[in-house]
């Protein structure tokens, strides 16, 4: 019996102890409590505002979209304008991106590339939208003419198959092509052979390196055995 008194002595001292705290805290935890309510308010609020963002500028770019084979100039200003804007969303700024620099490709590549460039830096944007850009800047290098910066674009190439996880060997497919294209053919026999070795490449990407290989040697270039 005087052990369940000590004990139960106890268990009061506690609770009491908690209740004296509370009282003399109670300011701090309605303070603490406002804050936290006003906190998850502000958050709520915010996530509302880019949801409101995302539906507006969604609207606005399907809007552009299929004004571009009725009004494409006008459908070109739209877009260049929600790719501009500091306010559109980031995945929606980055597909508008995508579709300005394929409506100025055929008339001003340089520009083409250098949105194409500034599109490979969004980090934050969703992985096919990061990845969409890289090939699409790879196709692009090696639309340009009379270029004197034939190492710079090899260079590129190298960086942007070497970064990209979804079309990496369909970047390396465009740094062969252009290995043909400066008859450089010992290299691009080697990236086409990689290809087409690659359990890891798609099939017909391996069946267009393989029919490359062919095209190398019927250009004249010997393989080395292995």
């Amino acid at each position: 019996m005087v052990e369940l008194n000590k004990a139960s002595f106890f268990f009061h001292n506690i609770i009491g102890k908690i209740n004296n705290t509370f009282l003399q805290n109670k300011k701090i935890i309605a303070v603490f409590a406002v804050f936290l309510i006003a906190f998850a308010a502000i958050i709520f609020a915010y996530l509302q505002y880019q949801n409101n963002l995302v539906k507006k500028y969604s609207a606005l770019l399907h809007q552009a979209i299929t004004l571009q084979e009725t009004k494409p100039l006008e459908a070109k200003q739209k877009i260049i304008d929600i790719y501009q804007n500091k306010k559109t969303p980031i995945n929606i700024k980055q597909i508008a991106g995508l579709r300005y620099a394929s409506a100025i490709i055929d008339t001003n590549k340089k520009e083409a590339i250098e949105v194409y460039q500034q599109l490979i830096k969004c980090n934050s944007c969703d992985l096919y939208l990061q990845e969409l850009p890289k090939i699409l800047l790879a196709k692009t290098l090696l639309l340009q003419e009379n270029t004197n910066e034939n190492n710079n674009i090899n260079t590129q190439l190298q960086q942007l198959e070497s970064s990209s996880k979804i079309f990496r060997y369909h970047i390396a497919e465009q740094r062969g092509y252009f290995a043909i294209t400066q008859n450089n053919l010992s290299e691009a026999y080697q990236i086409f052979e990689s290809i087409a070795k690659n359990p890891d490449a798609e099939k017909n990407l391996k069946n267009r390196a393989e029919n490359l290989l062919s095209l190398i040697i019927n250009k004249g270039y010997q393989p080395k055995s292995s």
